[in-house]
């Protein structure tokens, strides 16, 4: 019985649904057991409760990727 543990900040259900769907896919396909066999848990995090180099997720602001000349 394969148990998938994914940690990520919060998404839309939908997304979530999807997520699910093709990691079961892979698990399938790759380890040949039953889709029935798969257990994924997912763990959400708030962006204030994850941190890269130092910085909250939630303190990340977007920017605008450079042109190149």
């Amino acid at each position: 019985m394969p148990v998938v543990h994914i940690d990520i900040i919060k998404r839309p259900v939908a997304a979530k649904r999807k997520m699910a769907r093709a990691v079961t896919e892979a698990i399938v396909a790759s380890l040949g057991v039953a889709p029935e066999s798969v257990h994924i848990v997912i763990n959400e995090m708030s962006p204030d409760q994850y941190s890269v180099a130092g910085d909250l997720y939630s303190d990340k602001k977007t920017k605008k990727p450079s042109k190149k000349k």
